[in-house]
């Protein structure tokens, strides 16, 4: 996030507009950037699209792109006191992309002049109504989390979802044995907890998609039922290799509505895969450690509102009894960095983190890289 101060110059042949001092921030969020432009003295959001410009609040109530009108053919006046100079030809419409600074600079203010006027006519509730589907790339219409009221309703939220799981019979986890994972850990089946098939491995989830993950979280009572997940982006460069009890990685959502403490960033905990250098940590994290993915998920699950401790948001967690395959997803934790200092020869100290940074993840074992 970058503020910039920028500055529209006086144009002669409109006398009405002076010269306008616009402060925004930019906010890249996918395909659209949200622009905050402050009109006389109040932060407007503008939905800028990166290849069409910006775009403007319509009397219908739908978003529609500000467009500027070409010069006609004819005549105009170089300035003031200045000389008629001839037009041959209409002038092309520039596109977003094609405009100058200066001229991007004005478009945005005009749109959000225009959206400020067609809220003061129609009222904040129409303007919200209008963007509804994208209400998850206006952060600024949100209230803050560090809301001594915002965090003390997400909390109690979090302690009614405990207390509506606690109220459901108690689950038994039957012991099992390295045939049960040998002939389960390819197979699919109903989790336990919540009786709906999962995935287990990173692949998987990008298969089941935006629709799975808004069941899953409906289920387990952590995304509110008129909302749901409409994008999952896989994360690419981090991988986090850290552990020998199981598998993690890393995904982003996009909500259709945005809510306090509602996380985008999500990080996901699976078993290893039954293959390779992994295949024996699978056998005993499931076998010899059990039900010990059954004793997390449940301590997230029940007892998240009552921790004396801050823990991960919860999203999600189930496991199966006969397949062994089990998930839990939580909030990603906001560490410094996720470099961490792994396996190898000792290295160089890096310099200490500042109050209330994370420390990266840590392979075990390896004391000599600490910070």
């Amino acid at each position: 996030q970058a503020t910039l101060v920028q500055t529209i110059p006086r144009f002669h042949h409109h006398p009405c507009l002076q010269i306008v001092y616009v402060s925004f921030i930019l906010r890249k969020m996918g395909e659209l950037s949200v622009v905050e432009v402050d009109v006389n003295g109040v932060e407007e959001p503008v939905f800028v699209d990166a290849e069409q410009g910006p775009k403007v609040l319509l009397v219908d109530g739908s978003l529609g792109f500000l467009k500027v009108r070409p010069l006609p053919q004819g005549t105009y006046k170089t300035g003031a006191y200045g000389s008629y100079k001839d037009i041959s030809r209409r002038h092309k419409q520039k596109s977003w992309t094609e405009m100058s600074s200066t001229e991007q600079k004005i478009m945005l203010h005009t749109a959000a002049k225009k959206n400020q006027g067609m809220k003061a006519w129609k009222g904040v509730d129409f303007w919200k109504a209008a963007i509804t589907d994208h209400t998850h790339e206006v952060p600024s219409l949100m209230p803050a989390v560090d809301d001594p009221a915002i965090q003390e309703e997400i909390k109690e939220q979090m302690v009614m979802r405990c207390t509506r799981e606690l109220e459901k019979p108690p689950l038994t986890w039957i012991p099992i044995t390295q045939d049960t994972v040998k002939d389960g850990h390819d197979k699919r089946a109903p989790g336990m907890i919540y009786g709906i098939e999962f995935p287990w491995t990173e692949d998987m989830l990008a298969e089941f998609g935006p629709s799975w993950l808004t069941k899953a979280f409906h289920a387990a009572g952590t995304l509110a039922r008129d909302n749901k997940v409409i994008k999952v982006q896989m994360e690419k460069k981090i991988k986090v290799t850290t552990g020998n009890n199981g598998g993690k990685f890393l995904f982003e959502v996009v909500y259709a509505k945005r809510s306090p403490g509602l996380h985008t960033k999500l990080f996901a905990k699976i078993p290893f895969p039954l293959s390779g250098s992994t295949r024996s940590d699978r056998l005993s994290s499931s076998v010899n450690k059990q039900p010990q993915e059954f004793y997390e998920i449940n301590t997230y699950r029940l007892l998240e509102g009552t921790l004396p401790m801050k823990t991960p948001k919860f999203y999600y967690g189930d496991i199966s009894n006969e397949t062994s395959n089990w998930i839990l997803i939580t909030e990603r934790v906001p560490f410094a960095d996720f470099q961490g200092m792994h396996f190898g020869h000792p290295r160089p100290r890096r310099p200490p983190l500042n109050p209330f940074e994370i420390e990266g993840p840590y392979d075990k074992c390896i004391d000599h890289n600490l910070r």
